[in-house]
């Protein structure tokens, strides 16, 4: 097994949980998934399935931390359901990749709020995570739930990117909420 091999193996390992139990069951079978015969993969045979779930868990603490920074009113809204929301989000979902990982897992789990319609979502934070997570060099959306002075308003959001720097600027216009239909 080369090396990139047993990399992505031990990857897919961290990142599915019933993979992970399949392996501790039977790890002859899940490295024949693989691909990968015993002589090859001896370091993957000698793996511990408690410090491989230990790890994994701790993977998702630092995914649920970079969330809860990208989203920070969104994450404050939830209160004490937030854990549980990002773990229900996480057991349904891919785990993102590439250099904007991190917006694009907050994106990814405000969809998540906002599919299952949890009176949490707000949909400025979501569409400034989305526009970070993407290439799109501007974006211009009315927003309903901009919080300003601890309150939600409605606001147009305008994000743009120049030169790898994304930027966001929201024009708050008080009594514009009887002007626009959501």
């Amino acid at each position: 097994m080369s090396q990139p091999a047993a990399v992505k193996a031990l990857g897919l390992l961290l990142r599915d949980r019933e993979l992970r139990h399949r392996f501790a069951r039977n790890r002859s079978a899940v490295l024949q998934e693989f691909g990968v015969g015993p002589d090859e993969a001896s370091f993957l045979y000698a793996l511990d399935a408690g410090q491989l779930d230990v790890q994994a868990e701790s993977l998702i603490q630092k995914r649920r931390a970079e969330v809860a920074r990208l989203i920070p009113s969104t994450w404050l809204r939830l209160g004490r359901q937030a854990p549980l929301k990002f773990r229900q989000y996480v057991e349904q979902s891919p785990w993102p990749e590439g250099h904007r990982r991190h917006f694009a897992d907050a994106a990814m789990f405000c969809r998540f709020l906002r599919k299952s319609a949890a009176a949490e979502y707000l949909r400025s934070e979501h569409h400034w995570v989305a526009f970070w997570a993407g290439n799109r060099p501007l974006s211009i959306r009315a927003v309903p739930d901009l919080i300003v002075r601890g309150k939600e308003r409605w606001a147009v959001l305008v994000c743009a990117r120049r030169k790898g720097v994304a930027v966001r600027r929201a024009v708050y216009l008080p009594g514009i909420r009887g002007l626009i239909c959501s």
